[in-house]
């Protein structure tokens, strides 16, 4: 199970004499395609995780981190160094569990690699901010040449609101000037691109 899951399952138990320091107990292989560095290497290395999180993310991260032993679990995400020196969006989430005598001896987790996700997002906040800024007036349409959205130069431009034209065809922008070939070319140029 550790290594078909897309996600890494690992497991944690506090260190023998100490309060707050945890070691890796558990693992799965499939961390190494993740984070490009083996189960074993995060075995024998203690300060791996920490050092490899992103230095503006890491404060967060410990705060969240230390919240886990009062809330009992914790979900959150942020950028993780991998061996190529590449960052990878981590989705990390924890549960903390309590032994026999009720003290707490072991976190188990389990990492989910959101990196495509982020950056597709990254990448829709781009292009909505480029539609909402640009200078020209943009509507787009769906597969029916109904619009779905206008920017704000579009309404500036043409008096209509979202609200106006939102399911209806541009036909509604129509002079009278131009014939039907002109709006034909004008919708193949628009579908073609």
């Amino acid at each position: 199970v550790l290594n078909v899951s897309p996600a890494v399952i690992y497991a944690l138990n506090r260190r023998t004499g100490t309060l707050r320091a945890w070691e890796i107990d558990l693992v799965g292989d499939n961390i190494l395609g993740v984070t490009g560095y083996s189960a074993e290497a995060w075995r024998s290395d203690a300060g791996l995780w920490l050092r490899s999180i992103h230095p503006d993310d890491r404060p967060r991260v410990l705060e969240a981190q230390a919240m886990v032993e009062q809330i009992g679990t914790v979900q959150h995400e942020y950028r993780f160094l991998c061996a190529d020196q590449t960052y990878r969006w981590i989705n990390d989430k924890l549960v903390f569990l309590k032994g026999e005598g009720g003290d707490p001896d072991r976190l188990i987790g389990a990492w989910l690699d959101v990196t495509d996700r982020r950056l597709s997002e990254e990448r829709s906040r781009l292009i909505s901010g480029v539609f909402d800024a640009s200078q020209e007036g943009i509507f787009i349409p769906d597969g029916d040449a109904k619009f779905l959205s206008v920017n704000e130069t579009f309404t500036r431009i043409t008096g209509y609101t979202l609200q106006d034209v939102v399911g209806r065809t541009p036909a509604l922008l129509k002079s009278g000037r131009q014939d039907r070939r002109f709006y034909a070319a004008l919708w193949a140029q628009v579908l073609a691109e």
